[in-house]
C-alpha cells in the first residue's frame, strides 16, 4: 500500500537553491518536504570544482537562515578587490571594498558545501526519491509515495522535468562556447582578487580559494574546449599563461579540467497554479559576471516575503495569485539580467570598432567615481546606500 503524506510545500530538487528555500519555509512552521535522490555531503578532501561568488545579499539570506557562520567557518574566501580587463585593449575596471568602506565584496565558496550545510538542517524533511507524477498539488513520487501539497517548488535543475511537465516553455539560447573549470596553484596567488579578462573566445576568470589556489572559469569556443580537454596538462598551463596575460606567473594545473556546455534560459513563466519555479529551473545566465546562484537566492527571498505575507494574512502559503506576482517580478528582472549578459558576451567576443568604443567605456567608468561606485555595488550585491 503506497505511502500517503499531507504537506504544506512540496520543494523538488535539493540543491543550494531549493534547500535555501525549504529551510526558510520549515523555520516560518510549515510542513516541508524536500525531495531529491541524492543528497550532498560536506566536501572534506579535494574542493569542489564547482564555486560560486556569493553576493552580500545572498550572504545575508543564508546568515538569517542560520548556516552562514558554518559556511563562512572553514574553506571560503572573501575577496576585496576585483579586477575586470580588456584582453584586446587592456583598459580595466578595478573595485576595491576598502574604497567604500566594506568588508568585502563577495565571498567563494564551494557549491557542494553551501548545499550540504543546508540540507543537514533539513534531514527531518528529505526524502530520497523523485518526482513521477503531478497534478496540481497531488503529487506522486517514483517510491510509489503520495504528497498532496498546497504549494509545490520546482527546483530541479536547468533540464527541469517538473518544468517540462508543467510544459512551461523557455526563452533561451545555446552559446557556441564551453566553461571550462579546473583548481590551480598560481606562482603568484591571487590573493584576495577575483580577476576576470575578457578575450576574443570568452571571459576568463581566477577567484581565489581559501587554500591558496585559484578557481579557473575560463569560457572558449566548443571545438578549442574539446582540444583543451584533450591536451595534456602542461599544454593547458602554457594556454592559461597566455591567456591571463602572465598576471599569476606559472600556473600548475591542481585538479583534472572538466567542461560545462554553456546556454541561457528563461522560462516563460516563474509560476503556474500553486508551483513556482526557483533557481535554474526558472533561469541560467552566461556565467562571465557570476551571478547565476545570485539570481537563484533572490528567487528564494522574493517567496520567502510572498510566505510571510500570506501568513500574516492567515493563511499557510503565497495564493496563486500571489505566485503570478512573484512570476512576473523575477521574470522581469531575470530578464534584464541574461540579457545584459548577453549583450556583455556579445560586446566583449566583436572586434572592429567596437574595441575602441568598450575601452573608451571601461576607462571611463573606471575614473568616474560616482558611477563606478554604483558598478561595484551591483558587482558585490549591495542595495544603493548601504555599506
Amino acid at each position: 500500500m503506497s505511502k500517503r503524506i499531507k504537506a504544506d510545500v512540496l520543494v523538488v530538487g535539493g540543491g543550494m537553491v531549493g534547500a535555501a528555500v525549504a529551510l526558510g519555509l520549515v523555520q516560518r512552521g510549515l510542513d516541508v518536504r524536500i525531495v531529491d535522490q541524492r543528497w550532498p555531503e560536506v566536501p572534506e578532501g579535494e574542493y569542489d570544482l564547482r564555486v560560486v561568488a556569493l553576493s552580500g545579499q545572498s550572504i545575508g539570506l543564508l546568515d538569517r537562515l542560520g548556516v552562514w557562520p558554518q559556511i563562512a567557518a572553514a574553506r571560503s574566501a572573501p575577496y576585496r578587490r576585483m579586477q575586470v580587463i580588456d584582453g584586446v585593449s587592456d583598459a580595466q575596471i578595478v573595485f576595491d571594498a576598502r574604497d567604500y568602506g566594506w568588508a568585502q565584496l563577495g565571498v567563494i565558496v564551494e557549491n557542494q558545501r553551501i548545499a550540504a550545510l543546508l540540507a543537514e538542517r533539513l534531514s527531518l524533511h528529505r526524502l530520497e526519491d523523485t518526482l513521477s507524477e503531478i497534478d496540481g498539488g497531488r503529487c506522486t513520487l517514483a517510491s510509489g509515495t503520495r504528497i498532496d501539497a498546497s504549494l509545490v517548488i520546482a527546483a530541479d535543475g536547468a533540464a527541469s522535468p517538473l518544468r517540462e511537465r508543467l510544459l512551461i516553455d523557455s526563452d533561451g539560447r545555446t552559446y557556441a562556447q564551453a566553461a571550462l573549470v579546473a583548481h590551480v596553484r598560481c606562482e603568484r596567488p591571487p590573493g584576495d582578487l577575483a580577476w576576470q579578462r575578457f578575450l576574443p573566445g570568452g571571459p576568463l576568470a581566477f577567484l581565489p580559494l581559501a587554500d591558496g589556489r585559484a578557481s579557473v572559469v575560463w569560457s572558449v569556443p566548443t571545438a578549442r574546449a574539446a582540444r583543451l580537454i584533450a591536451a595534456p596538462a602542461t599544454e593547458v598551463e602554457h594556454a592559461l599563461h597566455i591567456a591571463s596575460d602572465g598576471r599569476f606567473g606559472a600556473v600548475a594545473l591542481t585538479t583534472p579540467m572538466v567542461q560545462f556546455p554553456l546556454r541561457s534560459h528563461v522560462a516563460r513563466q516563474f509560476a503556474a497554479g500553486n508551483v513556482a519555479l526557483i533557481g535554474d529551473a526558472a533561469h541560467t545566465v552566461h556565467p562571465l559576471a557570476g551571478q547565476g546562484v545570485n539570481l537563484g537566492f533572490a528567487d528564494v527571498q522574493c517567496l520567502l516575503a510572498l510566505a510571510d505575507r500570506a501568513m500574516h494574512a492567515g493563511r499557510r502559503v503565497p495564493s496563486a495569485g500571489e505566485l503570478q506576482r512573484y512570476s512576473r517580478q523575477r521574470r522581469s528582472e531575470t530578464m534584464l539580467a541574461a540579457r545584459a549578459f548577453d549583450a556583455l558576451n556579445g560586446l566583449y567576443t566583436a572586434g572592429g570598432p567596437l574595441v575602441a568604443l568598450r575601452s573608451l567605456g571601461l576607462s571611463a567608468v573606471n575614473r568616474f567615481a560616482p558611477i563606478k561606485r554604483k558598478f561595484a555595488e551591483a558587482a558585490a550585491g549591495i542595495v544603493s546606500g548601504a555599506g
